[in-house]
């Protein structure tokens, strides 16, 4: 479940950053990397689902699910 304060955005638990990627309209809910650390996929409040290379550009976008995106996940 989503850490969510009075103003809306989402929060971090914990550990670091290591970049900033700016392209979800609001929070990043969900981060899931490809077993082979090739690439990511977030999911944010914006309903955007988002595939991103290892040094940070964008691969895919996906924007069907027109409500926020609580989780993803990468298979091999």
């Amino acid at each position: 479940e989503p850490i969510v304060p009075a103003n809306g955005d989402p929060q971090p638990r914990g550990g670091y950053i290591e970049r900033d990627i700016m392209a979800h309209e609001g929070g990043v809910y969900c981060v899931a990397t490809s077993p082979t650390d090739a690439f990511l996929v977030s999911g944010g409040a914006d309903g955007k689902v988002i595939q991103w290379r290892s040094d940070g550009g964008k691969m895919r976008e996906w924007t069907e699910a027109g409500r926020d995106i609580l989780g993803v996940a990468v298979s091999s």
